[in-house]
Formats: structure tokens, sequence, C-alpha cells
């Protein structure tokens, strides 16, 4: 009964992820929130079948490592998402956006690299 019960966390998981790809890109924030709790309890059901020392068949592997990249993917777009949304926020304030993973105090100077070898 487990194996059918992991198998079809994960296909939840996996429709989850895909859901959450397309909110992601549509900046469609209660869509997000949602897939957000709906993944803290597909985690909850994951971590049961973990503890309980479960075996995972190919196909539940595959599907895991289907997800794991969705999942980064999105981590990826969710990063993307902030910093649009902190540059958009800093332009309306009069502050000069910062860009990626620059950070927000910094007064660093630029720097020259001389390719010409």
């Amino acid at each position: 009964m487990r194996p059918t019960t992991l198998l079809s966390t994960l296909r939840e998981l996996e429709d989850t992820l895909a859901t959450e790809t397309d909110a992601l890109r549509a900046l469609d924030t209660p869509a997000i929130e949602a897939m957000a709790k709906k993944k803290e309890s597909l985690n909850g059901n994951l971590r049961a079948f973990v503890d309980g020392g479960g075996k995972v068949s190919s196909e539940e592997a595959a599907i895991l490592k289907r997800a794991r990249g969705v999942a980064q993917s999105n981590q990826l777009l969710i990063v993307h998402a902030r910093s649009c949304i902190r540059d958009a926020l800093a332009l309306v304030t009069g502050e000069k956006p910062a860009g990626y993973g620059a950070p927000r105090a910094s007064k660093a100077s630029a720097v020259c690299l001389d390719m010409r070898g």
C-alpha cells in the first residue's frame, strides 16, 4: 500500500511544481502561496514514508529526479522575480537598483579587466 501512496504523492508533487512554475512566470502571488502550502503538506507525506523506511521503485526515483529539476528551476524563477521586484521598488523610491547578488549598501567601484593579453 505504501508504494502506491508514495507514487500518488510524488505525482501530486510533480503536478504542484508544474502549477507553481506557471504561477511564478505569471507572478500570481495567491497561486504561489497556495502551492507553497500544498508543498508543505506533501513534504509531510514524504517524510512519513522516509521515516517508515520504505524503498523507492525505479518509477518513483524517476519522478523524484524530475521533481528535483523542476524545483531547482522554480527556485531560479523565485530569485529572478525577487530581484525584479526589488529593482522596481528601488526605481520607485529613487534608489539605484542593485542587480543580481549585489550588496544593497555597497559603494564598490567598477573593475576593468584587460582581455587583450
